[in-house]
């Protein structure tokens, strides 16, 4: 895959502007020599080095001038809170899936009635709402939830705009009657599936869901709806929720162009190559995704050549990117039929199962 192909993504590093956190020394892939864009060996800090989470600005107020976490519960009553924020499209402003046979780390949490308590993941892949007295907050690909009610748990992953990183934190004694605690998780858990530090989900046609109708027909039978989520949803809502996580699973790849594709030893062609790379991408947007402007321009030829230079440079073997997909997995092996009492699902670490993009630069590169 080639850069050509799909860079003008840089409307999206607006955000990365904002990043105060160093590069960390670059880790190679080992087959094609390209340089990892995020990778298991760096995790970084558990506690954001600076921000703070997506989650943790929705769900923490000040008590006597002390930051404290007030998450609502039922699960109903915190997306609702959550959807606020989001502007609803054709289906929904939230989408939600149940996957009550899946391979998180509490896959095995429901056991045996995996169908009773299923795990939902929810989604923000709306654009932003207003919402009248408060700041704008842009939620889409930048907030996702896990939710095990056996466990009385949700697992959080969301942005952090100022550290330009996903962070990894957990929700406890989210039940009837309790106190919800929140933490930052250990990252370098987290990554042990999340190789690429952020969201993953599998690829089509997500067998684990409640969009198989093996799998929703069980559910059905325990009830109609688990926590304001259908027992049966349309394929495509998790397919929704994949196009959500490919988008946020190149953040790091924008930051890190963002960052060091426009770097020059005089600051002021750094700042002019990041301010043709906005120009370039507001244009490309008004133009309907078609162009970024003539070839004869003098913004784009400027970014162009600031970029292939900086490019051969830095990076003369490629970019390596983690991918955010997971391979299928049909929950029943092909049998269509429940896994019975007392039945447990061992599933490995997808320590090496997520596939690799490299992407590269060629002679005729043209990156606009």
């Amino acid at each position: 895959m080639h850069v050509a192909s799909g860079f003008i993504v840089f409307g999206t590093m607006i955000v990365a502007w904002l990043s105060l956190v160093p590069p960390v020394g670059a880790v190679i892939e080992s087959e094609s020599g390209a340089e990892w864009v995020a990778s298991v060996d760096e995790p970084g800090p558990n506690v954001p080095p600076v921000g703070r989470s997506l989650f943790d600005y929705l769900f923490t107020e000040r008590i006597d001038g002390i930051p404290q976490y007030r998450v609502p519960f039922p699960f109903e009553a915190l997306t609702g809170e959550i959807e606020v924020y989001l502007r609803a499209t054709t289906t929904r402003s939230l989408q939600k899936v149940l996957i009550p046979l899946g391979r998180s780390l509490h896959r095995n949490a429901a056991s045996p009635h995996f169908f009773k308590s299923p795990r939902a993941v929810v989604a923000a892949e709306a654009d932003p709402l207003s919402v009248p007295g408060k700041p704008l907050v842009v939620l889409k690909d930048r907030l996702y939830l896990g939710y095990q009610p056996s466990v009385a748990a949700i697992e959080v992953i969301s942005y952090n705009e100022s550290a330009g990183r996903f962070e990894f934190q957990v929700v406890e004694d989210y039940r009837p009657g309790g106190t919800p605690r929140v933490y930052y998780a250990e990252r370098a858990i987290c990554l042990g599936c999340h190789q690429n530090h952020a969201p993953i989900f599998a690829i089509q046609p997500w067998d684990e869901s409640n969009s198989n109708p093996s799998v929703s027909t069980l559910l059905m039978r325990e009830q109609p709806n688990f926590y304001g989520i259908p027992s049966f949803t349309g394929i495509d809502i998790p397919g929704l929720i994949g196009l959500s996580t490919d988008r946020a699973n190149l953040f790091s790849t924008y930051q890190l162009i963002w960052r060091e594709g426009c770097s020059a030893t005089d600051k002021t062609e750094s700042i002019k190559c990041r301010a043709n790379a906005l120009f370039a991408a507001l244009r490309y947007r008004l133009a309907a995704d078609t162009h970024p402007g003539t070839r004869q321009d003098d913004a784009r030829f400027i970014l162009a050549t600031r970029f292939r230079e900086t490019w051969r440079e830095k990076w003369p073997t490629g970019i390596a990117i983690p991918s955010r997909e997971l391979p299928d997995l049909d929950p029943f092996g092909g049998a269509k039929t429940y896994l019975g009492v007392g039945a447990i699902r061992n599933l490995e670490l997808l320590e090496t199962r997520v596939p690799v993009d490299v992407i590269s630069i060629d002679d005729e590169f043209e990156p606009l």
